[in-house]
């Protein structure tokens, strides 16, 4: 996803959402998460909380125990940061997991149970997956493997993009689960978009011009000038777009440059499809049970 020079948008209506936030995390009961996550193992005992909740933008995870040793982990999405809905980001989100399980043969958490809903109330909408046992990997850990180890998460990692580059689609967008199966019929919603709809600068509106009425885009060209005019919405309506005065024409300068470089990185003649599938949230981890390092997809946030 291409973006304004300057990086990404910052929510000026920031403390609102945060205060929401905190407000429905607040409110979601954890002796309720723990039925739930009972309720789909048949005749098991109750389980147990094994760790803390950790909560990312999006989402929060609640980490849960039973008494044979199995750990799943129960993630509700965080409503109030959620300018299009639980709903949109849960059914695209199971809908990459069960592509990515079925046509390829990359590691993903085991999709336990989902459950998906317009309402706003807590525990309406989640997602139970296998918990991964692993410790994160960073540049400081990985400078500290053995050559074997880095070997192998080196090409562990390349056939992860191996495989994702394979799995190629009709059109850019979303992926969707319908009677015809797993398609693209939802536009894309990145971190940016989702900020400006919460902020009330209409991104979608912009989306609209250029998507299909089912949601789908068959041009690369266009996909990049619908970016282009979502970064200067941002630039153009956003509070928080520039701090100081003086930072107004520098800011617009800059932007103009982007655009005159990001045209001329578009290449025409690779404009239509295939379109391959993209993945924002790689997570390199250590695997406690082989000792060995290795990659895997993961959306905890």
């Amino acid at each position: 996803m291409m973006s304004a020079p300057h990086g990404p948008q910052q929510l000026k209506d920031q403390p609102r959402v945060h205060l929401e936030r905190d407000q429905f995390i607040a409110s979601i009961p954890e002796h309720q998460v723990l039925t739930l996550a009972s309720s789909y193992r048949n005749a098991a005992p109750p389980c147990n909380f094994f760790d803390k909740p950790k909560r990312g933008s999006y989402n929060i995870c609640y980490f849960v125990q039973f008494c044979d040793g199995v750990k799943w982990v129960v993630r509700v999405p965080l409503a109030p940061c959620l300018a299009f809905g639980a709903r949109r980001k849960l059914e695209s989100e199971v809908a990459a997991m069960q592509v990515i399980t079925s046509r390829t043969t990359i590691p993903t958490p085991r999709l336990i149970a989902y459950v998906v809903s317009d309402s706003r109330e807590p525990l309406s909408s989640f997602v139970i997956l296998e918990f991964v046992s692993g410790q994160k990997l960073d540049l400081s850990k990985l400078k500290k493997l053995p050559e074997e180890q880095q070997t192998n998460l080196y090409s562990s990692l390349a056939d992860i993009y191996i495989q994702l580059r394979r799995l190629e689609f009709p059109s850019i967008g979303c992926l969707e689960s319908g009677p015809d199966g797993i398609q693209v019929n939802k536009t894309t919603i990145s971190q940016n978009i989702n900020i400006q709809e919460l902020e009330g600068l209409q991104p979608s509106s912009i989306q609209a011009q250029y998507f299909e009425p089912d949601g789908r885009l068959t041009s690369a060209n266009k996909y990049v000038a619908m970016l282009l005019d979502v970064s200067d919405n941002a630039f153009a309506r956003s509070r928080g777009s520039v701090y100081e005065e003086d930072q107004g024409g520098d800011a617009l300068y800059h932007l103009y440059l982007f655009r005159q470089y990001t045209q001329q990185w578009a290449d025409p003649l690779l404009d239509h499809c295939p379109f391959v599938m993209v993945h924002g949230d790689l997570t390199c981890m250590i695997s406690e049970r082989r000792r060995q390092a290795s990659a895997a997809l993961f959306d905890a946030t």
